[in-house]
């Protein structure tokens, strides 16, 4: 769910950041090729995202998956995380690298998030070349706001 206050209510109306969607199969997808693909060790039973994270993090911090979901960008899906800025630590960090590693993806971080604006901050994780995109999409956007 996101804030609902009207600060957090105008800041959206204001900056305009892509809304997210459920973003559960986009990341057992992911996590499963990986593992098809060799970048990541066999696992029997993986049938829910937190089975699927912890096993791309190898069970590290993972509180950089808070309040996740997926847009879509060029009819391409990214997972996009918004954790609460004061919980972005050097293990939180460390589990985020090893997730895109896993991955072979790559991520970039901005302040436009859409769950808690100005509280929270936007992780946007999918291929290097989409993930650049979304960067100078948001980027070309901002600097129209101005």
């Amino acid at each position: 769910m996101i804030d609902p206050s009207e600060s957090s209510r105008k800041l959206r109306e204001i900056l305009q950041p892509l809304p997210l969607k459920a973003s559960g199969n986009w990341v057992l997808r992911a996590v499963k090729r990986a593992i098809k693909e060799g970048r990541l060790p066999r696992r029997d039973l993986m049938t829910t995202v937190d089975d699927a994270v912890g096993h791309a993090t190898r069970s590290g911090n993972k509180d950089w998956f808070a309040k996740s979901g997926v847009l879509t960008l060029h009819g391409k899906k990214l997972l996009v995380c918004e954790p609460y800025s004061e919980k972005v630590s050097l293990a939180m960090l460390e589990g985020l690298e090893s997730f895109v590693d896993a991955l072979d993806y790559n991520y970039v971080f901005s302040s436009n998030s859409y769950y808690f604006p100005g509280r929270t901050v936007r992780i946007v994780i999918g291929p290097a070349a989409l993930v650049e995109s979304y960067r100078l999409q948001e980027f070309a956007t901002a600097n129209e706001r101005k």
